[in-house]
């Protein structure tokens, strides 16, 4: 897959962890049948000095529920973020 955009939106500090957390929106290609997906992926951005996340592997397709990755050169975890909890209906 190759990346052709990413739209980073909602970037927050948490106070307690001091990472910032966010949405990025990706846009990738897959160059064998030049089709399109976009995916919001759920964002971790580490600082500098703060040790790095320790992440088990996981073998969840790209883009897949449970699919995460940590980019050690960027400091960065994204993940698919969990589902939305279904809100109840009113009458």
């Amino acid at each position: 897959m190759r990346l052709d955009a990413c739209k980073i939106g909602g970037l927050r500090v948490n106070a307690t962890t001091h990472t910032w957390n966010g949405i990025y929106t990706l846009t990738v290609i897959t160059p064998a049948t030049e089709q399109r997906q976009v995916l919001a992926l759920q964002c971790t951005l580490f600082p500098p000095g703060q040790a790095a996340p320790n992440l088990a592997d996981t073998d969840a397709p790209f883009g897949s529920a449970g699919w995460r990755w940590y980019l050690p050169e960027l400091r960065l975890v994204l993940a698919v973020p969990p589902p939305e909890p279904e809100l109840p209906s009113m009458s």
